[in-house]
């Protein structure tokens, strides 16, 4: 009797052991992409973490402590495999600050992609329902099995803070295994004094603007651009008709550059200022740099315009209120806003007046995911393209030709200035990717997620001569160009020649950067990663 309870013991650790990497197997028969691989030091590490973490969950004395932690790690495997299945990478650390940041944008994409992922849920679920049902077949429980529970989460803990090196999980290890990871340092940053490098300040000279011509400088940032479904950029279907026939005109200029950073709140803080380093603590908390600051330090009347809420702002210009002249958002205006879309922006624009010099901050939410949201009330081509294998491409593809129409009016809408300059500069916040190199989406420090299209329109030759000559434009570059015409010169005395940085989820290197190094003479660039 004694060994037949003995075995039983046995049989419900080992069945734990084997539900937690279920989930893995079940998620692979249906994502080829995921990719699961067992070493020898792997299945070590797995028995020697999964084995007590079992053993504690079956014998803890405490059945709340339990229920709570199998709780907390079904829905830590959601989220994991969610990620997983939609974007094609594995959750980092910083996954869980943006998840409270950014929530309205990941529940709206969420119910988007439900039709295509739910297989994530049962995939799941199912399991660490068997894991509940079977922890409570277990009667003979003491503190010794909560002691157990409790050290072997404590020693995941420091393990894999302390000893394992990067906070970045590794491809090809369970889940569960990586899921710990991060969320381990995701964690332990709440409470770490993060430090980082001391740089020299930047020299920041007024030059002034040389002439006393009216000056208009608009800058579009734009969101989730892929100059992959861009016809401009040679895609086969016919995306961007209007850009096309806008290419026409000799003062009219495309080419792909390189973002400072995978997703929009850390790309926008290195559009809008000029900063050069991945983690310039210092100089991302104030607006030294500035481009609404240099524009309003010089006489511009800065407008800040967009559909999206104020959220954006601090990383746009942390003292935004003091610099900008006029500043709309969708905060205050989302009923309008959730009915016009990005045509809130154009109505807006109809509102102003202009001075003899101006510098205005266009920032749209179009096509962001779920990219269905993005038409306008009232938009009837909807539905342009169909038949693809992956409905998304059509999605987005439909709402290209809406962007196509947006961003070919804004620049009719400024470049018929007959007297002094007027400067159009667009460039997208990141890459959207559709499966390019088994990426969805962005957000993934990859050097692909970083390409992106840029535009610009002048009839200031001199400025135009000087972007055609940059290979592959960064934010940085841009930014410094920008500052350039509002009458700076910014010497950087930290930048290394040739050498750029794009960062991850956040603008002070926590999560991660990439170093861009170009070869302009043979048009090459190489990237290596800091995690």
């Amino acid at each position: 009797m004694q060994k037949n309870e003995y075995t039983k013991q046995i049989l419900l650790v080992i069945s734990l052991v084997l539900l937690f990497m279920v989930p893995d197997y079940i998620v692979r028969l249906f994502n080829e992409s995921y990719k699961v691989s067992f070493g020898y030091a792997t299945f070590l590490r797995l028995l020697l973490m999964l084995m007590p973490l079992s053993v504690g969950l079956i014998y803890n004395k405490y059945k709340w402590l339990t229920y709570a932690i199998i709780a907390l790690l079904c829905g830590l495997q959601l989220m994991q495999f969610s990620i997983i299945s939609c974007f094609g990478r594995v959750v980092t650390p910083y996954d869980f600050v943006t998840m409270f940041d950014e929530w309205n944008d990941i529940l709206l994409g969420a119910v988007d992609a439900f039709s295509k992922h739910w297989l994530v849920i049962p995939a799941v679920l199912i399991p660490f329902a068997l894991v509940f049902v079977l922890t409570e077949l277990n009667i003979k429980r003491s503190v010794i099995g909560t002691f157990v529970l409790l050290v072997t989460l404590g020693s995941v803990f420091v393990a894999d803070c302390f000893l394992r090196g990067v906070p970045y999980p590794i491809d090809g290890r369970i889940a569960l295994d990586n899921t710990l990871k991060s969320f381990s340092f995701a964690i332990r940053d709440i409470f770490a004094e993060y430090k980082t490098p001391k740089y020299a300040s930047y020299e920041i000279k007024n030059v002034g603007i040389k002439c006393d011509e009216p000056i208009t400088v608009v800058y579009i940032v734009g969101e989730s651009m892929t100059a992959n479904h861009m016809s401009l950029y040679g895609y086969e279907r016919d995306t961007t008709p209007l850009l096309k026939k806008l290419a026409e005109n000799e003062n009219f200029y495309y080419t792909r550059g390189i973002a400072g950073a995978v997703c929009t709140k850390a790309a926008n803080k290195f559009m809008a200022n000029v900063i050069w380093e991945p983690n310039n603590v210092k100089l991302n908390a104030n607006s030294e740099t500035s481009l609404c600051k240099l524009a309003h330090d010089n006489g511009f009347k800065v407008f800040y315009i967009t559909s999206q809420d104020n959220k954006m702002l601090s990383s746009i210009c942390t003292a935004h209120k003091k610099y900008i002249d006029v500043c709309v958002t969708k905060t205050g205006n989302e009923a309008t806003v959730d009915k016009r879309r990005d045509e809130y922006i154009l109505d807006t624009l109809d509102k102003q007046e202009l001075t003899e010099r101006n510098f205005i901050i266009i920032h749209q939410r179009c096509p962001h995911c779920p990219y269905t949201e993005n038409f306008p009330e009232g938009y009837t081509d909807k539905h342009h393209y169909t038949g693809s294998n992956e409905p998304k491409i059509d999605e987005y593809d439909n709402v290209m030709l809406y962007e196509d129409t947006f961003l070919s009016r804004v620049f009719d809408r400024f470049n018929k200035q007959i007297s002094g300059k007027f400067y159009i500069i667009f460039a997208s916040d990141h890459n959207e990717l559709f499966g390019e190199e088994g990426v969805w989406g962005h957000s993934s420090l990859v050097p692909i997620c970083a390409e992106i299209p840029v535009m610009a329109q002048s009839n200031d030759d001199e400025f135009m001569k000087r972007i055609k000559s940059i290979y592959k434009p960064t934010h940085y570059e841009i930014a410094q160009m920008i500052a350039g015409i509002l009458g700076y010169k910014i010497h950087n005395p930290n930048q290394k020649e040739n050498v750029f940085h794009i960062n991850g989820l956040d603008y002070d290197g926590r999560n991660g950067y990439m170093e861009a190094y170009k070869d302009e003479e043979n048009k090459t660039v190489t990237y290596k990663t800091y995690r």
